[in-house]
Formats: structure tokens, sequence, C-alpha cells
């Protein structure tokens, strides 16, 4: 019985190095005037737009922006970005005097020609490790119901507040009222 193992195991010991030499050669048909064999390209998809950071001059905060998010207004008081299938908005303004940006936040209501808005009760929270008020509710805008948003951030040391108000229109709130929470959502120290 030990000679049969020990006769198959001389075979497969003398017929292994014949097997192995015979699996790893490439076969070709090449002739020597071919080319060299080339694999053909991989097809990659393009890398996906990323978000871009807003920093403000006044106060040490700042905001991710998403891809598909374009700036629409850009003035002393506010930045304004809206998504490319228009539908929403994004507005923030920043200062050191918190007064001055509440009362800024009066007046955009009224610039965006929200009528009608209702205010859930504000609560209190922190973003990011800043004290925050944040506050959600229904607006007229253009004849459509809008969902609208606010978050005041508070800059750590009091050296000032930002507003971030969003504006969705409800037929389109499935498609940005989330980017817009994320957006308020991702307001930090600069």
């Amino acid at each position: 019985m030990i000679r049969r193992w020990a006769a198959g195991g001389v075979v497969a010991l003398a017929v292994l190095p014949l097997a192995i030499s015979g699996c790893c050669k490439r076969k070709t048909n090449n002739t020597g005037n071919d080319p060299p064999y080339t694999p053909p390209p991989v097809e990659t998809r393009p890398p996906e737009p990323t978000a871009s950071k807003v920093k403000f001059n006044r106060v040490p905060l700042q905001v991710s922006i998403p891809a598909g998010w374009n700036q629409t207004q850009n003035t002393a008081a506010w930045l304004v970005y809206r998504p490319d299938e228009g539908g929403a908005l994004v507005a923030m303004s920043g200062e050191k005097s918190c007064d001055l940006v509440v009362d800024r936040f009066a007046g955009a209501l009224r610039e965006l020609g929200l009528t009608n808005v209702v205010w859930k009760s504000p609560q209190h929270t922190y973003i990011n490790g800043q004290r925050a008020k944040v506050a959600e509710g229904t607006a007229i805008e253009a004849n459509q119901l809008s969902y609208v948003k606010y978050s005041l951030t508070y800059a750590a040391g009091n050296q000032g507040c930002l507003i971030t108000l969003y504006n969705v229109w409800q037929s389109k709130a499935g498609n940005f009222r989330a980017v817009a929470d994320q957006i308020i959502m991702s307001v930090e120290p600069q």
C-alpha cells in the first residue's frame, strides 16, 4: 500500500513541472511581424462634480454648496445660489452684528416675494459645534406653495452671525429640500 502511494507521489512530482510550465506560457500566433498586443481602453465616467466651500469675510464661518447649484446674486448683503433646474434657492448673509443679519432676514422675505409665511417654533440647536436657531414653515411665492427654512448660526466667541434661508417650491421639494437642508447643516467654522 505504501509502495503504491510512493509511486503515485513520484509520478505526480514528475508531471507537476510540465503542467505548471504549460499553464503559464502565453500562447500566441504572433509571427514576429504583428504589432504587440494592446488591450482596449477601459471606459470610465468623468468624476462627479464636488461641492465648493463659500467663506464669508465678515464672519468666520463657511458653507458647502453642492455641485449643480450656481451663484445668482452676490451683493454686500446677500449671496444667493440656485440649482440649474430652478425651483429653489438658498440665500446667505453674514455679519459681525447679529441684529443686522436679523433685520436683513426680514427684508429678504419681502424681496423674494414670499407672502403668507407661516413659521413653526424655532428650535435651538448646534450645527457643527456652533449655536444655532432653526425654523421651518411654508409660504406662497409666485402663486406656488413653498417650503421655507432658516438657520441663524452664531459664530463662536461672539464673532457674528450667519443667516441661511432656503425657499423650495412644493413641486420641487423631492429634488431640493434635502439638498437645501444639507447646505444649512454644512455651516462650520473657517
